[in-house]
């Protein structure tokens, strides 16, 4: 051994091996933000995914059990609408289920009697329309939905649409 040869690493070769570290924990960061954006984004899409179908189920069951639509009180063709349906209760007393928007949010009534809300409260109506389809021998009742869900900077729409025949109009 010559008393000037010195262990370690030159200075070129700390550079290069930073330089290699610092690339690998981008990358890592990025990958990271990815997954976190892509958790968020599946999060919203389930968010509306979840309060489309718990407030469609409810509306076609009770439109298909329907007798028939309240004429007075439902309101057609506008964002918000109203849906008021006369039904029969479990004990056979006439009653009516009303399905409305408040507070950007489905809520329903039965016999007047406030249930709750069918939408959850991290997400809000953004379109709600009925229209009466009519003919000879039945009625039918169409739903537009449209549905918005956001968390912090990133936000999630979607639209959904239905059609349901009242059983008791033909």
């Amino acid at each position: 051994m010559t008393p000037y040869s010195k262990k370690g690493f030159s200075l070129i070769e700390m550079l290069i091996y930073i330089a290699v570290v610092s690339l690998m924990m981008i990358l890592l960061v990025n990958t990271v933000l990815s997954i976190i954006n892509a958790y968020s984004d599946l999060r919203l899409a389930r968010n509306i995914e979840t309060s489309a179908t718990v407030s469609f189920d409810r509306m076609i069951r009770e439109i298909r059990g329907a007798k028939s639509v309240d004429m007075i009180n439902t309101t057609f063709g506008v964002n918000p609408g109203r849906l008021v349906l006369n039904t029969t209760d479990s004990s056979g007393a006439n009653t009516t289920i009303d399905f409305y928007v408040d507070s950007n949010l489905l809520k329903v009534k039965e016999g007047g009697v406030y249930i709750g809300p069918l939408t959850s409260s991290t997400t809000i109506i953004t379109n709600l329309t009925y229209t009466l389809l009519s003919t000879t021998t039945s009625k039918a009742v169409k739903i537009d939905m449209g549905l918005s869900s956001t968390r912090k900077s990133t936000t999630k729409t979607g639209t959904f649409h239905d059609t349901v025949i009242l059983r008791g109009s033909y």
